[in-house]
């Protein structure tokens, strides 16, 4: 399932990029990179970066580059490929960023995302919040709309207070997936309580 989800969002990005580097901080997608059926250059970086350098800056100016390596990106004083990277896309295929190209969402909610990942294991609850989201939003209005996923209701605060009241189990989940404090602070500003 996840290389499906791999393949499908890289061929999405190389719609609009040419070179993609990809970091698999300790390889654990390895498997999932060498059976990736996509139609670009797969390179690996494996001590041979003048190399992949060579070969991605004399090949036609419309080839495509997968530059995967089983490490994490190095510092910038220490990358050999440093200047085709920065004009290149930087692909990660994590659970919370894969998640995040799933909804759409920038980047700076990945730390978000990590703190909340296991909500978004169920199909159900993420078909739900999707319909909810907005790319504007920030993260206080993203956990409010899972206060709201979770309580099955309208993500107002209001609602959601009165919907607990009658749902046990809705309130234990908030607390399994760390809900529990966004909920409590809009509490207290709603009602001052």
């Amino acid at each position: 399932m996840m290389s499906n989800n791999i393949d499908k969002r890289l061929t999405e990005l190389f719609e609009k990029n040419n070179i993609i580097f990809w970091y698999d901080d300790e390889g654990k997608l390895k498997e999932e990179f060498d059976s990736l059926q996509i139609d670009v250059n797969k390179l690996l970086i494996d001590n041979n970066q003048f190399n992949i350098k060579y070969q991605i800056l004399t090949s036609p100016r419309n080839s495509k580059f997968l530059v995967y390596s089983d490490k994490r990106e190095p510092k910038y004083e220490d990358n050999w490929l440093l200047d085709l990277q920065l004009k290149s896309y930087i692909f990660s295929a994590d659970k919370a960023s894969m998640i995040l190209n799933d909804l759409g969402l920038d980047i700076v909610y990945k730390p978000f995302i990590v703190r909340h990942v296991e909500f978004f294991t169920a199909k159900s609850r993420v078909e739900s919040f999707v319909k909810l989201i907005d790319k504007t939003d920030d993260a206080e209005k993203l956990a409010l709309k899972m206060l709201a996923v979770l309580s099955k209701c309208n993500p107002k605060i209001e609602q959601i207070t009165i919907n607990l009241m009658t749902k046990e189990k809705a309130y234990a989940e908030i607390c399994k997936f760390e809900l529990d404090d966004y909920l409590w602070k809009h509490i207290k500003h709603k009602y001052k309580y």
